[in-house]
């Protein structure tokens, strides 16, 4: 299957290129330059620490993207693609050493095809759906690994990331103004062996198609005050998801969503591997995924005021979520690792454990999801002027009280350019040693960010 999309993509762009779609070509560049302090975790590894305590980076990219039509309203060739690099001030830590310091990323590669005004078909390497919620949304059950690096993130004018890993798959839709039915499948072409590696040093097709899924969508227009939507899931983790956007009143909007899935949608951490390590039987895996039934539950709530502020707040809920209990087992493994080694090559075996940990909990983050039960997220959007848009958030782990929090600022500069964008940021970490948001150490980053559009 790999190779048939392989074929695919060379024929995409060898088509494109006959058709001169690549003559003008939309450019973004973006830089951003970050530093982070970061405290003590309880890792070690050879009885040192695996972060550096206070580090700078500057990170570039370029992304190159065009839609042409091939064929006037019936076919088009839509393409995106980024190269990413960054350097460090300093040496990194064992924790977030990347095997590489660049990347290219395919963003999307398709042919999307319309048949007519109503239905249309789409096939190549296609975007996610983002969500509405911004911690998760259950409603959104074609995820996939995060593609960039391990110490530092770039990030854009709005909070969320710049790029994310998109998928090989085809997609058929078709809509009128009361409704929207939309089939999707994605292929597995990928298994991931690799996992003491983070997903940004996995393949492209293990972050994107380590999975079969078939997704049918339904949306539902012709209700005046809320959209209602189902989603139904097939293939390795068959599931189904109801979503809803209510304008309860003027300048009022609630958002929820509820999913049902069949198997666990992320792995955990195996006690009963963890003893036998403890009786010196070394086991190959320490986290695993089960055919057990779990849901997610997502509420929110936004008001916009006459001046366009917004003010919003989010519950999220999963049930697959670490208990206190089961956590805590995860946490004392970890310290019995540091700690009960009684020669070199136990210690050895012991942080290669540490390591695959490590990355186990970080590709979980990297998938987009959250290791406990219930959580709270609050934000604003504040137009202080034309010139300036300041976004506070909190995001609080309702079970162990840790948090993360922090201060978002858009500063567009078309006095100066208007190609040119401007952002920073300042956001914190805080927690007990052992809780979710400090698990790695309690941190402070500050960002400032400028994108041009050539």
């Amino acid at each position: 299957m790999k190779y048939i999309f392989a074929t695919l993509a060379l024929y995409l762009v060898h088509f494109s290129t006959s058709a001169n779609c690549f003559v003008a070509p939309g450019i973004t560049l973006w830089q951003q330059l970050s530093y982070r302090h970061k405290d003590a975790a309880i890792w070690r590894i050879a009885g040192k620490k695996t972060y550096t305590d206070n580090n700078a980076y500057n990170d570039m990219a370029i992304n190159l993207s065009n839609n042409c039509t091939l064929i006037d309203s019936k076919l088009e060739f839509l393409f995106s693609a980024y190269a990413l690099i960054y350097s460090s001030w300093r040496d990194t830590g064992s924790f977030e050493t990347d095997q590489n310091i660049s990347r290219t990323l395919i963003d999307k590669l398709s042919l999307a095809y319309n048949f007519n005004e109503k239905f249309r078909f789409e096939g190549g390497k296609l975007k996610t759906d983002p969500g509405v919620f911004f911690l998760k949304s259950p409603a959104k059950l074609i995820n996939t690994s995060y593609n960039g690096f391990k110490p530092t993130r770039l990030y854009d004018t709005e909070i969320r990331r710049v790029y994310e890993e998109s998928f090989w798959g085809g997609s058929l839709s078709t809509g009128t103004s009361a409704y929207a039915l939309t089939f999707t499948a994605a292929a597995k072409f990928a298994k991931i062996e690799e996992r003491y590696q983070t997903s940004g040093d996995w393949s492209a097709a293990q972050r994107s198609n380590a999975r079969e899924r078939y997704l049918l969508s339904w949306t539902d227009y012709r209700q005046a005050n809320h959209t209602p939507s189902v989603h139904f899931m097939a293939g390795d983790s068959p599931g189904v998801a109801f979503a809803d956007t209510f304008e309860v009143m003027d300048r009022v909007i609630v958002n929820a969503e509820f999913a049902m899935h069949c198997k666990q949608q992320w792995r955990h951490f195996s006690p009963a591997s963890a003893e036998r390590i403890r009786a010196y039987d070394f086991s190959r895996w320490l986290y695993r995924e089960h055919d057990i039934n779990s849901f997610e539950l997502a509420l929110g709530v936004q008001y916009t005021t006459d001046k366009l502020n917004s003010f919003g707040m989010e519950y999220y809920f999963q049930s697959e979520g670490y208990s206190e209990a089961s956590w805590k087992k995860q946490i004392d493994f970890i310290k019995y690792l540091n700690t009960s080694a009684w020669n070199s090559d136990l210690a050895n075996a012991y942080d290669n454990y540490k390591y695959l940990m490590a990355a186990e909990i970080n590709n979980t983050i990297n998938q987009g999801m959250l290791q406990k039960r219930h959580y709270i997220y609050s934000y604003a959007n504040i137009i202080v002027s034309e010139n300036l848009t300041v976004q506070p958030w909190l995001i609080l782990n309702i079970q162990d009280s840790s948090a993360m929090l922090g201060i978002h600022t858009q500063i567009p500069l078309s006095r100066i350019d208007e190609r040119l964008e401007m952002w920073s940021g300042i956001y914190a970490t805080q927690g007990r040693k052992n809780s979710e948001f400090a698990l790695f150490g309690e941190a402070l980053n500050i960002y400032l960010g400028f994108k041009y559009f050539l």
